[in-house]
């Protein structure tokens, strides 16, 4: 049961209501194609109503139980000993309506519900009969069988089991497979097996105890039809009898082909047909009515509705004078009420629901719609319709305030999760409408050097959008300008310069002196010239660039903490460090590659013809030579610039230095005993 109620809604009718909703833009079927239901089952049609095309039914693609070819599963029709019981019968009584495509497919629905009232029809429990599909009818099946040839490659070519319906042709008995049908010779059912001849399938075979062979399923399901109605429970209790002369509330499901639709109403319990008693059904709506359904009733004017049908008797006479009795019913149907909220966008015109489109330009209100079907059983749709308004007509959309951002010394960009959040405003506010904001922010949310325009965009569930910009601009920190030139201890001022994403000293250095004014142990300059001092600089052991003991070589060199972790300020100023030889080469790189590029253009400071490219980096490199502590000898100037790296050895007394040579276009890295009298520049970091 709770099986049901996923899908059902449930009703209370009195007997029968039928709610019926007639397309509008119908799609009309022929035999051989394949029809797909509401619930994305599949079936091929077998048979369409010649007076309604867009209606009919059609057969399931396979065998229920269907696994493979040669593994088909049978089931019993019923269970060993088991009848089903009156008071079963009484409950299906008229029931199921006459509503369906055909006095076959009636028969079929009302006959699978029987045996599944039952409990005891593994054949009936095993058809998905609550999404609308029941046993044939043995005529039906039988129409299915001459069909064959015409249908089976749709069959295949909708992925059904082709040779699983071979059989139904299949000429001797032997060949062919047997198939319940829910034609009853009372508590038995009758078994259907195919022909050879196309069109004139064999008679039906009535086993002597069909109940209890084990036979195949075929199942079959009517497309386009008003509604299907079932029992609510299951199964009823004994005690419940419909009488087809007593009003009583019943609990049922009513299922629409297109929507399930919550229906009260009031109605009757068909009476039974028969010969002498004519029928007819009118809407409510429609009064008042005059009869058409026989010319016996004339001048039968019905005005407004009531509960019980009206009953009108003609009595006839014959010319030997036996009189007979011609009763007529007329049914009255009152108009079901259905309510329906719904929302659409401005944009997806035309809309369709309650088999009514919507064009473009419809507003938002409440819009009552009458179905009328052709069997005269009407229901009004009341609509509350919310169109929801293009997104840029009454919305407003603000971005964060652009964002500046200085970059870190060292970096060459930066990762920014934060960088505000859009305000959106919709007036009138949208009750129940969703919407995202998004931004096409960098990957990663990493923004480089320069100005970076963010887009923020908000969508709403139409798809609709608004737009606005931001801008995060992100600089480099101060480097470069005479302001930004840095003084050592001595008072010496050093110029600076920005190469890619670093800051470096312009100069050499020539502090006696650390930041802190502890005296420097080990320094010299070149001859000991001061006219030179002050265009080479100074000269420290490794030792003294580091700020160790000098001829320490366990000696660590003190961190401090700049912005990326640790570095060693050594000689250099207060936020300052000597570079490492990684450093050095992202320097050259930056500067264009080659060692001509971070020379001194002048010819007053390397040999003639091996001057730097005018214009350069900045980094100014000169031919300061350097000084060898173990001959005591200064040596090649303007032919190399040595410069140490805080880059230890793995042998003790060495150290790494890089240098650049005249007579190459290279900064080359270098293992030099750590007394050497080297240059030293200095790389900002904080």
């Amino acid at each position: 049961m709770n099986a049901l109620k996923m899908f059902f809604r449930k009703i209370v009718v009195l007997a029968i209501v039928l709610v019926h909703a007639g397309s509008i833009m119908a799609q009309i079927y022929q035999i051989g194609d394949v029809y797909e239901f509401p619930d994305g089952s599949k079936g091929v049609i077998c048979y369409v109503n010649p007076d309604n095309p867009v209606e009919g039914w059609a057969v399931a693609l396979n065998d229920v139980g269907w696994v493979s070819n040669s593994n088909n599963k049978s089931y019993y029709m019923l269970d060993e000993g088991a009848t089903i019981p009156a008071e079963i019968e009484n409950h299906a009584y008229e029931f199921v309506a006459r509503y369906g495509i055909s006095e076959w497919s009636y028969e079929g629905k009302k006959n699978t519900r029987i045996l599944l009232e039952s409990g005891h029809s593994p054949a009936a429990e095993a058809v998905d009969f609550y999404n609308g599909w029941y046993i044939p009818d043995a005529i039906q099946l039988r129409h299915i069988f001459g069909l064959i040839p015409f249908i089976e490659s749709s069959i295949i070519d909708a992925g059904g089991d082709p040779n699983g319906m071979r059989w139904m042709y299949a000429y001797n008995s032997s060949d062919g497979h047997d198939y319940w049908t829910s034609t009853r010779t009372g508590n038995n059912f009758l078994v259907v097996r195919g022909s050879q001849y196309f069109y004139d399938p064999r008679n039906p075979i009535d086993h002597s105890n069909p109940t209890r062979t084990k036979v195949r399923i075929r199942a079959v399901r009517d497309f386009g039809t008003d509604a299907y109605a079932y029992w609510l429970n299951n199964p009823k209790s004994a005690s419940m009898t419909v009488s087809p002369d007593v009003s009583t509330s019943y609990d049922a499901y009513v299922i629409f082909n297109s929507d399930t639709l919550n229906v009260t109403s009031s109605a009757w319990v068909y009476e039974p047909y028969d010969k002498d008693t004519c029928y007819e059904t009118v809407s409510a709506s429609a009064l008042p009515y005059t009869s058409q359904v026989n010319p016996i009733f004339t001048g039968l004017d019905i005005s407004t509705p009531q509960a019980e049908p009206y009953t009108y008797r003609v009595t006839l006479q014959s010319v030997h004078g036996c009189d007979s009795v011609i009763t007529l019913k007329i049914k009255v149907n009152p108009v079901a009420l259905v309510e329906i909220t719904d929302s659409v966008c401005s944009n997806a015109f035309p809309y369709a629901t309650a088999d009514t489109v919507f064009q473009a330009g419809t507003v938002s209100g409440n819009y009552l719609i009458h179905l009328t079907t052709a069997q005269g059983f009407d229901s009004l749709v009341s609509l509350d319709l919310y169109v929801i308004p293009p997104i840029s007509s009454e919305a407003t959309f603000t971005c964060p305030t652009d964002t500046s951002v200085v970059l870190a010394y060292g970096a060459c960009d930066t990762t920014l999760m934060d960088i505000g959040n859009p305000v959106y405003y919709h007036s009138p506010a949208l009750d129940g409408v969703d919407y995202t904001i998004s931004n096409d922010a960098p990957s990663g949310n990493t923004y480089p050097v320069g100005s970076t325009i963010v887009t923020w965009t908000v969508e709403d569930e139409c798809g609709l959008t608004l737009d606005c910009t931001q801008r995060v601009n992100v600089v480099y920190p101060p480097c470069g300008t005479p302001a930004d030139s840095v003084s050592d201890f001595d008072g010496f001022r050093y110029s600076s310069v920005r190469i890619g994403c670093q800051c470096w000293t312009g100069e050499n250095a020539r502090s006696t002196h650390y930041a802190d004014g502890t005296p420097v142990s080990n320094y010299s300059y070149y001859n000991n010239l001061d006219s030179l001092e002050g265009i080479y600089g100074k000269m420290y052991s490794w030792y003294s660039a580091v700020r160790v003991p000098e001829g320490d070589n366990s000696a660590v060199p003190a961190d401090s903490m700049g912005y990326f972790g640790p570095y060693i300020q050594g000689i250099c100023p207060e936020g300052w460090a000597l570079p490492t030889m990684e450093e050095y080469m992202i320097m050259l790189a930056a500067a264009g590659g080659t060692a001509e590029q971070i020379k001194s253009a002048s010819s007053l400071y390397w040999m003639s013809g091996y001057e730097g490219t005018t214009p350069n980096s900045g980094f100014n490199a000169r031919g300061a030579g350097r000084y060898d502590a173990i001959s005591g000898q200064y040596s090649d100037l303007m032919m190399y610039a040595h410069f140490w790296t805080v880059n230890d050895h793995y042998a003790p007394i060495s150290a790494v230095s890089v240098y650049v040579p005249y007579t190459c276009a290279a900064l080359e890295p270098e293992l030099n005993v750590k007394n050497m009298g080297f240059s030293v520049r200095c790389l900002r970091k904080r």
